[in-house]
């Protein structure tokens, strides 16, 4: 069954062939041509029938008219809408966590997915910028000054084991917190002063 969405970081239509989940509870939504979209939602979210889905995609700025950070799902009758992080996949590069390939015996074996690193996305997921961001703060807090190690490579190389998969160098973690502050999950370093009384 074929049902018709919006996609609105392309501002097309597009046939949208089936809805599942993969088992991190993302929404996998696979288009025509191959395409797959990869849903995260922020909150919990039912598995959509396919008939309900109205768009999905990037939103953009008002005035800008920019691709915005924020992606979302938007469901009619009655009109639902989720926000969350979403992947695009071509044909060439499905969604799948574990690839079998032929080994030299013939038999299928089966092959880990590679780590993602930075370059090879187009955004950081909501949780590991929202880990990042704990991790920066609770830091930032205990080591305000170059002499007592409150550089980042500092805290990056403390704290590596528990980072998300996704980031695997201290460039990678700069990168991602630098997002976080931009999407208001550090707060500022410096407070404006007061003037003194006199």
């Amino acid at each position: 069954m074929k049902h018709r969405i919006w996609r609105c970081d392309t501002c097309e239509y597009r046939e949208l062939l089936s809805v599942t989940r993969n088992e991190y509870k993302d929404v996998v939504l696979t288009l025509d041509g191959g395409e797959v979209l990869q849903f995260t939602p922020r909150n919990d979210m039912p598995t959509p029938p396919l008939e309900r889905i109205e768009l999905a995609g990037r939103g953009r700025d008002s005035k800008t008219k920019e691709l915005s950070e924020v992606a979302f799902i938007v469901l009619k009758n009655p009109r639902e809408s989720f926000t969350g992080n979403i992947r695009v996949f071509t044909a060439a590069r499905p969604p799948v966590d574990a690839v079998t390939t032929p080994t030299d015996n013939g038999k299928p074996k089966t092959k880990r997915r590679q780590d993602v690193t930075q370059s090879d996305r187009t955004e950081w997921t909501l949780q590991a910028l929202e880990k990042v961001a704990a991790i920066w703060v609770a830091w930032r807090r205990n080591h305000n000054t170059q002499t007592m190690g409150g550089r980042e490579r500092d805290c990056f190389e403390k704290h590596k084991d528990t980072l998300p998969v996704c980031i695997k160098t201290a460039k990678d973690f700069q990168n991602c917190k630098e997002c976080a502050r931009k999407h208001g999950l550090i707060p500022k370093h410096n407070r404006k002063r007061r003037k003194s009384a006199g």
